[in-house]
């Protein structure tokens, strides 16, 4: 018997270890697996491919304010690295010492996702939090 491939089957099924989204442990299937890949590209970096991740936290740290204005636009950037994204929008804003960054997207299978990411604590001591909304 022949199943249809749907994103919830596309994707497959995987333990999903990134506690900041299912602090369970618990499986992750279909969209829920890209927006884990989307948020652990933009907190850390792979040693062997300089091509992989953004580490928003270590940008903002080490940013002018400048440089901090087109963050948006570099987060953008990352999350479409990610094959199974089709498209992407960021905002990025500050305000009381918290950077928030709101990604909405389309996977490349057309089921929506919206991840919102938080520091909690100053910038520069804080830990940035992802959580799908």
């Amino acid at each position: 018997m022949a199943t249809k491939n749907t994103s919830a089957n596309k994707y497959g099924v995987g333990v999903s270890c990134f506690n900041d989204i299912t602090r369970t442990m618990s499986l992750s299937r279909g969209v829920d697996r890209v927006v884990e890949a989307i948020a652990g590209r933009l907190q850390d970096q792979l040693w062997y491919d300089p091509n992989y991740g953004l580490p928003v936290e270590l940008e903002v740290i080490n940013s002018t304010r400048p440089e901090l204005r087109s963050l948006a636009s570099r987060i953008e950037r990352e999350c479409m690295k990610e094959d199974r994204v089709d498209s992407v929008n960021v905002d990025v804003s500050f305000a009381n010492e918290t950077l928030t960054i709101l990604i909405q997207g389309t996977t490349d299978d057309g089921d929506d996702f919206r991840l919102v990411g938080r520091t909690i604590g100053q910038i520069g001591t804080s830990e940035l939090i992802f959580d799908r909304e």
